[in-house]
């Protein structure tokens, strides 16, 4: 956990400005008022500001929590949430999944959007350089495996154009006479 110390007029003005400052609702922020501070002799002597300890969770925190709610919601039972880093991006892999395919989706689209969401999450948090990569049950190498092996079998070459043949729907002697018909009526 991150550690940031304010100092201000009040322990209340200290903690919503923190909040609009880093766009977290006062009821998630962390903190500790450490000095309430004291307004001295008439305002005016020894007048002493309150100082707010505040303690942001690190972003592999707020990516555990974000998915452990998510999963929760979609009713996604799983054994372990496992997150490494490499320089800014954070390599998020969910093991033991029930049903894989469903967090999967077809083609990985499920998958590449719950990667969306968690990116947006961190984006918010003031890491914008940060990168979040989602993968559940090894898919994303699996899948990558599987494509480099697709391009090494030799492709199927289909017809060229000149061996192509137009087919052309046969005209309908009933639309060609309502065409007519409709002509007239309209020449009226």
């Amino acid at each position: 956990m991150q550690e940031i110390i304010k100092r201000g007029v009040s322990p209340k003005n200290i903690i919503k400005n923190f909040s609009t400052e880093h766009s977290i609702p006062i009821d998630c922020l962390k903190y500790v008022v450490e000095h309430k501070g004291s307004k001295g002799l008439f305002s005016l002597f020894g007048k002493k500001d309150s100082v707010v300890k505040f303690y942001l969770p690190e972003v592999e925190d707020i990516i555990k929590e974000y998915l452990k709610t998510l999963l929760g919601h979609l009713n996604v039972s799983y054994r372990k949430i496992d997150i490494k880093v490499d320089k800014n991006t954070y390599f998020t892999h969910v093991k033991g999944v029930d049903n894989p395919g469903f967090l999967i989706g077809k083609e990985g689209k499920m998958l590449s959007s719950i990667q969306h969401l968690l990116n947006k999450v961190i984006d918010d948090k003031d890491h914008k350089h940060d990168n979040v990569v989602f993968d559940v049950d090894s898919y994303r190498s699996r899948h990558s495996n599987n494509n480099s092996d697709n391009k090494s079998l030799p492709k199927h070459k289909s017809k060229s154009p000149k061996n192509s043949e137009v087919v052309r729907p046969k005209k309908n002697r009933k639309t060609e006479s309502n065409r007519k018909i409709n002509n007239k009526i309209s020449d009226n």
